[in-house]
């Protein structure tokens, strides 16, 4: 098979991505209204723990599901057997993703406390417990966030395959996502980057109202539940963005393997014929 290699239009690529959503927002805020009303419902009961983050990263995955096969196959979501397994795919496959973000960092995290002093040690023990301040945060957490960074952009580079999960795609896997997207790392980060930029901007406008309101449960209400739907606007757009670009990928490299598989006939019609010549 011909691996030439794939490149993808950066400029195209994200204005496909966010107009999609802005062209039909009516349709993904109708997918996004309840897993949004259950994010809000989950944060107001649940607070911030490890049961209520797994909570929302299913509701996420749900989400995220319905959006790539709304882009690819033009399919609502329809809760079924096949749309549970492409969800559970697709979650594991995401926290993977995060998992190899962190992996560095932690490394070095370890590195840090065993290779440091006293108090560096007690800082870091701080830290993890949560009692740490910004400066000394900033101070012990400068290289392994330096490592989640760097870790961050190449892994960028494996969010096709969650288009892929959603899509039941079983040729574009984790491993396959990684060698498809050679020479496209920073196209690729780039693009994550601008595509959660509008999320971003939304959020610093809601700390700011937030802070400007006067102190109510109607108002902490209200910001919660804007938030909530931020972060489901967000999941929409990168869903968006993991969809078009796996469109792209998938169409050259299932092409590739067309293209080989005519070549490889081709090749032996003519080596039988050639055959029968002899």
């Amino acid at each position: 098979m011909n691996n030439s290699p794939i490149t993808i239009p950066f400029v195209e690529l994200i204005r496909r991505s966010l107009s999609y959503v802005v062209y039909n927002f009516s349709v993904l805020f109708k997918m996004m209204l309840v897993p949004v009303l259950l994010m809000f419902v989950v944060q107001l009961l649940l607070k911030q723990n490890l049961i209520s983050q797994f909570v929302i990263l299913i509701l996420m995955s749900y989400l995220g599901v319905g959006c790539c096969r709304k882009i690819v196959l033009n399919e609502a979501p329809v809760l079924s057997a096949e749309y549970f397994r492409n969800m559970l795919i697709y979650l594991l496959r995401y926290m993977g993703i995060t998992l190899l973000m962190l992996i560095p960092g932690i490394i070095v995290l370890g590195v840090v406390y065993s290779s440091g002093e006293d108090a560096t040690r007690a800082a870091v023990i701080e830290i993890l417990a949560g009692r740490s301040n910004l400066e000394t945060g900033i101070n012990v957490l400068f290289w392994p966030l330096i490592a989640i960074l760097v870790a961050g952009i190449y892994c960028a580079r494996l969010r096709i395959s969650l288009a892929g999960a959603a899509v039941n795609d079983q040729d574009i896997d984790m491993r396959q996502s990684f060698l498809l997207t050679e020479g496209n790392t920073w196209r690729i980060f780039g693009g994550l980057l601008i595509t959660g930029l509008p999320a971003q901007i939304m959020y610093i406008v809601l700390m700011q109202i937030s802070v400007i309101l006067p102190p109510s449960n109607l108002a902490v209400l209200s910001v919660l539940f804007l938030s909530a739907i931020v972060s489901g606007l967000d999941i929409c757009i990168k869903a968006s963005f993991d969809a078009h670009m796996y469109q792209y990928f998938a169409y050259f490299y299932h092409k590739q393997i067309e293209d080989a598989e005519a070549a490889a006939a081709t090749n032996l019609v003519e080596e039988k014929i050639k055959h029968r010549r002899d």
